[in-house]
């Protein structure tokens, strides 16, 4: 990897973590996630809200930058956001009275977090908003190298008949053709 492949990809991890945290911090704020009963977001909801957001760009991201989508790939994708989903539904959903010092909450933030359409829709919109710089490189700096290569295999191909003639090397094959026919005889 290069350094400019680097610091290209901290950069984005940056604007990840921005986005991610500081997007659901403000949905966050004013109490705007809407829960039912009147309920109050906790910092256990955004905890969650926010690993859930990062697993599911995670995923996204590798499958924007895989070369090959090949079944195991795609299939090693689906079944982490689906373990991922599963161990959270069991984790969240067990209450188990006098566990250590954690409270109820603890245990239904993941349910909590799937009662408000509010912030299931800034879910999916911080997860779109992290990941558009991301397709706009693939696409815009994807094509630019796709149109370099293309050029590099042209010029090749170009500089490879002007150096070594056609005819040429079908003399030379056929020399050496004749040469290994004497040795065998």
């Amino acid at each position: 990897m290069s350094w400019l492949m680097f610091f290209k990809w901290t950069l984005f991890a940056l604007w990840h973590t921005l986005v991610m945290y500081f997007g659901l911090y403000f949905v966050y704020a004013d109490d705007t996630p809407g829960l039912p009963d009147g309920q109050t977001p906790d910092l256990f909801l955004f905890g969650t809200t926010l690993i859930s957001i990062c697993v599911v760009v995670t995923n996204l991201k590798l499958v924007l930058e895989a070369h090959y989508f090949t079944h195991f790939f795609v299939l090693s994708v689906v079944l982490s956001l689906l373990f991922y989903a599963v161990q959270c539904l069991i984790y969240h959903g067990v209450w188990i009275s006098g566990y250590g010092s954690l409270e109820p909450d603890v245990f239904w933030s993941y349910y909590r977090m799937f009662e408000s359409p509010a912030l299931m829709l800034a879910s999916v919109l911080l997860g779109v908003v992290c990941l558009v710089p991301d397709l706009v490189d693939k696409v815009v700096l994807g094509a630019k190298d796709e149109r370099v290569k293309f050029r590099r295999e042209k010029i090749k191909q170009i500089k490879s008949r002007d150096v070594i003639p056609q005819h040429y090397v079908a003399y030379v094959n056929e020399a050496f053709t004749y040469a290994e026919e004497d040795e065998a005889v």
